[in-house]
């Protein structure tokens, strides 16, 4: 299971995690993508995964409040963002133990570690997110080694207190 947590809009780049899905799909026929999040771009992204013929493959389950019961399940997160402050749901992807496949952009490679705590991929190139979904799905021991990595990394860089003492140490 692929998840893909967040506004559906065009800031997340929804259209271009169908278009990475339908090449996964391809390569791994039991994939699953689960996009939880509410947006102005959801009945495009719908029609665009029946013209793509995928949508048995995608769950829409809209906005949840406590997305840790779907951290959970998932095996990875997926983050195609076009721009981003703190990405805080791969924070809480990372906390989880999960591997997070994302788009190289500010914020979001302060946060994931390539190629330790998950993959970062071009923006904007979907081929490439595809294949970064792909080579953690295809690794089980690959994806828990970056979830491990993933949990110590936010237990020693993005806990309350070590934040609150960056924060102090700015002023």
């Amino acid at each position: 299971m692929v998840g893909v947590i967040g506004r559906i809009d065009a800031q997340k780049d929804p259209l271009l995690l169908l278009e990475a899905a339908a090449t996964v799909i391809e390569r791994v026929p039991g994939a699953l993508f689960v996009f939880a999040g509410q947006g102005p771009m959801l009945a495009t992204c719908r029609a665009r995964a029946r013209e793509l013929g995928i949508e048995r493959h995608l769950r829409w389950i809209g906005w949840v409040a406590d997305v840790r019961p779907l951290l959970a399940r998932m095996d990875l997160l997926a983050l195609a963002s076009r721009w981003e402050g703190m990405p805080n749901v791969a924070l809480e992807a990372m906390a989880c133990r999960k591997p997070v496949v994302a788009t190289r952009i500010g914020g979001t490679d302060e946060v994931v570690v390539d190629g330790e705590t998950g993959l970062l991929t071009t923006p904007g190139n979907a081929a490439e997110m595809a294949d970064a979904i792909v080579r953690i799905l295809s690794n089980r021991a690959l994806a828990a080694e970056m979830g491990r990595q993933g949990r110590a990394r936010v237990e020693q860089h993005f806990t309350v207190e070590n934040m609150i003492r960056a924060n102090q140490g700015l002023y």
